[in-house]
């Protein structure tokens, strides 16, 4: 068998290489990149990676760490702690500790070579250990570029791929380039992996590279550079033909020189095993069962050898390429042949392999308890593979995330019938432990996973172990809300009686169960049920020495109080709150909650953003942000697109769906995003999303009184707009009106937008008749006199009275418009009813004959809508100006488009002059949409009529008629 010549250079992946070399070159100059490179088993990944590395610049820290599988439980943050560890023996661990800063306690439970005290991390403390670790690495990237490296994060722990999931946002800054290898044959559609990836992979910062299979011209010259010598074709095809062109393939069928070729994958990865000598193999199997990376001492008091034959066995294992020396110990040299010895074990031989790894693990003080209880489990001692899980979970719970809390939980189910002595090796009983995986579920996102355990408990449960019982529904009630099912108050209220009659002692209990039943009511608009149960968590909660519950049952009362009418009331009750001393209470963002939801329907949004902002930073600090965090901040993204600010609400909201949002919040997310591709003047996009999360929708709609009104917002303007007025019609009078009374701030938007519906329908079809139309129109404002004394009330009745003017009732009346510009022209109103009521005068002006004011006013809504990101009424402005024969809109008197540049001068509209610039940059339609908030499908449109309009047949020759405009020559 030949021996292979010096390491070949890359055989076509010249461009893989360049593009990672140019995110390098990003990230050397401050701004954080990443790298995902998959492909499928053999396929080159590490290779290619090695290849990149050897020409990384001297002063760039490599950090490297190895994701490994260990079976459905695994050390969290395994393969991240490894880098870690790189970077105190880099730099020392005192160096390390002043970077982390503030997380320096959190960060030292998982480095204790730090040598910090550790401080417990919470539940729900992975998110403060993810800022820890972002924040160190921040820190020292200042001074030391990094180049840190995560392969096979396929294998990797729930904890790592929460760490992944954040990463854009704990590395806004810095000389970072992060690369990640993934085997893509290991992460099928119901892999964790993927929606990581995913969102990973949407920053324009992370450079994807799928590395393909080799075709045969490709085989052919990485033979010549193994062998030094051209092949013989036959061969070329024979070694083609087997390997598939996967260049691991060929390189371990060429090293077999003229040997019957294998023909399957272990086959190839066994044979030269095979030629090992017997201790050297054996030696291989032990090795293959430790992990990616066993150490010296581990491995000898493992392999039970003699000294001087466990090196002859080493140094055997590593001439013949299998495995490779680090400075932390041995590991194979490609992770597939480890998988394939590993396979390799007998039965008893693997029992009693893992057994002695476990044992020795068991007795080091610095070992982790997920490792020992992965051998238990491969050992197959089922009572202690439960006594290490119930370790494990208890680690994981001081030190890491509920996902490992839920994991580590799960195995403890699933050995719990093979112990006889199960629960005192697992230190509660069966329905407390159901209980606590439940939870942990439930705090990891897992919502649906968390429902079936919750009932598993129910039934597990001893009735008479009534507090027990009761957690247990209480839980089930809130995770049924957050799924969007029928019958959530009813299991809330059951939690409730029980505690009543058995525990009334249980006053906090009592209390929060009270506090979410009442605001269950509040967004059902049944406000006579909110008050009672929100009065009695109130009265519950002043018998509690800690005043958080008492703030948060008052602002959930302050909430129903304002939307009642009691403004000020409710005002006092905020206040009250905001003087409260949180410590770390969850209570701050119930509080923070309501608080911003009422300013929000106030449309009081600079005080929205100001009270979220401080909550999600309190979030933040407290490794919250994921939980709670979210929770608060779609307040805001809301009070931001209510005010123009677009931009950073999308932020918001890719921000909350990369850390993960629950379904009912989602929900929200989603009539969010909806509504702004609306007015963004992007309904093809706006429809295209209703489809993809119909059943979501209609799931909230159906339990949610607010969901119901904020959903009829869009789906009434959709229709409109496309002039489907029957379907805008049954949209806005779906919602009853006790719920737009109940909900003002939605609720005032719907009325008057059903005066626009009904405008339309009598100037169209005169339908519904005249006797009809003011029965409705009494209705409306029937419904208005019912609202609160809020200032916003007059501001919206002023638009829907416009929209029912004129002797027609079809909202032609000039003066009455006028009069509704006037007042929606304030802050507390959403910027897109401005530009909206202009639209509507200029048409009124129209009608009565007064072309010069038609198209001043016209103007004056294209201006507004432009300037507040608007552009669905910008547009329909315009078009009216244009089909009316009215001067330029969005022109003052007098003003010419004559600016050298402007492309509407040939005939393009404001949207079209805006993607004809973004074409001479040379963006794809894709990325044009990004750009400007619309869809892909809606900018190939836009591409299309500017194709057609300037008479030119591709983008090259549009880009230059662009360049001619700006110069001012065409």
């Amino acid at each position: 068998m030949r021996s292979p010549v010096s390491s070949p250079t890359m055989i076509g992946r010249a461009a893989d290489l360049d593009d990672m070399r140019a995110a390098l070159d990003g990230s050397l100059g401050g701004s954080p990149h990443g790298i995902v490179i998959s492909g499928e088993a053999g396929i080159g990944k590490s290779r290619l990676l090695d290849e990149f590395l050897a020409a990384v610049p001297d002063d760039v820290l490599v950090l490297t760490g190895q994701c490994v599988d260990i079976g459905s439980v695994g050390a969290p943050f395994a393969s991240v702690r490894r880098v870690l560890r790189g970077l105190v023996a880099a730099l020392g661990p005192e160096k390390v500790a002043d970077a982390a800063g503030y997380g320096v306690s959190a960060l030292a439970a998982i480095l204790p070579e730090l040598g910090v005290e550790a401080r417990p991390i919470a539940e729900s403390g992975t998110d403060e250990l993810i800022d820890a670790i972002g924040t160190t690495i921040a820190a020292i990237a200042v001074e030391h570029p990094l180049a840190i490296v995560l392969e096979d994060v396929h294998w990797a722990d729930a904890a790592t791929l929460a760490l992944l999931k954040a990463l854009p946002r704990v590395l806004r800054t810095g000389r970072v380039l992060v690369v990640l290898t993934v085997r893509t044959d290991d992460v099928d559609e119901r892999h964790p992996l993927r929606p990581v990836l995913a969102e990973i992979e949407r920053s324009r910062a992370v450079t994807s590279i799928e590395i393909r299979r080799l075709d045969r011209d490709q085989v052919a010259e990485q033979m010549i550079a193994i062998l030094g010598t051209d092949p013989l074709a036959h061969t070329v095809d024979r070694v083609f033909e087997r390997s598939g062109g996967v260049p691991f393939l060929v390189e371990e069928l060429i090293l077999l020189g003229e040997d019957e070729l294998p023909t399957s994958l272990r086959g190839v990865l066994l044979t030269r095993y095979d030629t090992l000598e017997p201790s050297t193999r054996e030696l291989l199997r032990v090795l293959a069962a430790g992990g990616a990376v066993v150490s010296d001492d581990v491995l000898a008091d493992v392999h039970d050898v003699p000294a001087a034959q466990l090196d002859d066995d080493l140094r055997a294992a590593l001439a013949a390429f299998m495995v490779t020396a680090t400075s932390e110990g041995y590991a194979f040299r490609h992770a597939l042949v480890r998988e394939a010895l590993r396979g390799d074990l007998l039965p008893r031989e693997s029992v009693r392999v893992h057994t002695r790894y476990a044992e020795v693990l068991e007795a080091s003080p610095t070992a982790s308890a997920a490792d020992v209880a992965s051998h238990w489990i491969a050992a197959r001692d089922a009572p202690r593979a439960l006594s290490a899980s119930a370790a494990a979970m208890e680690e994981a719970r001081q030190n890491l995330a509920t996902v490992a809390i839920a994991e580590f939980g799960e195995q403890c189910l699933t050995l719990w019938d093979q112990v006889p002595d199960a629960a005192a090796r697992a230190g509660r009983d069966r329905a407390t432990l159901l209980l606590e995986v439940a939870d942990a579920h439930w705090n990891s996102a897992e919502v649906e996973r968390a429902l079936q355990r919750c009932n598993d408990a129910l039934a597990a449960c001893d009735r008479t172990e009534v507090v027990l019982y009761a957690r247990a529904l209480t839980l089930k009630g809130r995770i049924m809300t957050e799924l969007g099912m029928l019958g959530s108050r009813e299991v809330l209220l059951e939690a409730l009686a029980l505690l009543d009659e058995w525990h009334p002692e249980e006053i906090e209990q009592r209390a929060r169960i009270a506090i979410w039943v009442g605001a269950g009511f509040g967004y059902e608009a049944d406000l006579v049920q909110a008050f009672s149960y929100t009065r009695r968590a109130v009265k519950l909660a002043e018998q509690i020495t800690g005043g958080t519950t008492r703030a948060s049952a008052g602002a959930l009362l302050g909430r129903m109080l304002v939307l009642s009418g009691e403004v000020d009331e409710g005002f006092r009750l905020f206040e009250t709150g905001r003087q409260t001393d949180w410590g770390d209470s969850t209570d701050r963002y119930r509080w923070a909650s309501a608080v911003s939801d009422t300013y929000l329907q106030l449309g009081r949004y600079d005080d929205v953003v100001r009270i979220v902002d401080d909550a999600v930073e309190a979030s933040r600090t407290s490794g919250r942000e994921r939980m709670w965090g979210t929770v608060v901040a779609i307040n805001a993204a809301q009070a931001l697109y209510e005010r123009g600010d677009f931009e950073r609400a999308d932020e918001i909201l890719r921000h909350g769906r990369a850390l993960g949002l629950s379904p009912l919040v989602e929900a929200f997310s989603v009539e969010m995003r909806i509504q702004a591709l609306v007015w963004r003047d992007d309904a093809a996009g706006a429809e295209a999303e209703i489809a993809r999360n119909r059943e979501l929708l209609d799931r909230f709609a159906e339990t949610d009184a607010q969901d119901r009104v904020y959903q009829a917002l869009f789906r009434g303007w959709l229709p409109l707009i496309r002039g489907d007025l029957d379907t805008a019609w049954a949209a806005v009078t779906a919602v009853p009106p006790s719920e737009l009374v109940s909900l003002p701030g939605p609720g005032m938007p719907i009325l008057t937008l059903t005066g626009a519906v009904l405008a339309a329908r009598r100037s169209r079809d005169g339908e519904p008749s005249a006797v009809d139309a003011a029965a409705i129109v009494s209705s409306v404002r029937a419904a208005f006199d019912e609202l609160p004394h809020w200032d916003t009330v007059p501001r919206w009745r002023a638009v829907f009275d416009a929209e029912v003017s004129g002797p027609s009732g079809v909202g032609d009346d000039a003066s009455s418009w006028e009069a509704a510009v006037t007042a929606v022209d304030h802050p507390t109103i959403p910027v897109y009813v401005l530009p909206y009521a202009l639209l509507r005068q200029a048409q009124a002006e129209l009608a009565a004959g007064d072309r010069a004011a038609a198209a001043e006013t016209a103007g004056r809504a294209v201006r507004a809508g432009e300037a507040s990101g608007v552009m669905l009424f910008a547009r329909l402005a315009r078009e009216f100006a244009e089909q009316a024969g009215l001067a330029p809109a969005g022109e003052r008197a007098g003003e010419r488009a004559d600016a050298p540049g402007r492309a509407t001068s040939v005939g393009l509209t404001e949207r079209e002059a805006q993607v004809l610039d973004l074409i001479a940059e040379g963006l794809s339609n894709g990325q044009i949409g990004e750009r400007l908030f619309i869809s892909t499908k809606t900018a190939s449109v836009h591409v299309s009529a500017i194709l057609r309009k300037l008479g030119v047949a591709s983008r090259t020759e549009a880009a230059v008629v662009a360049e001619r405009l700006r110069a001012g020559i065409a």
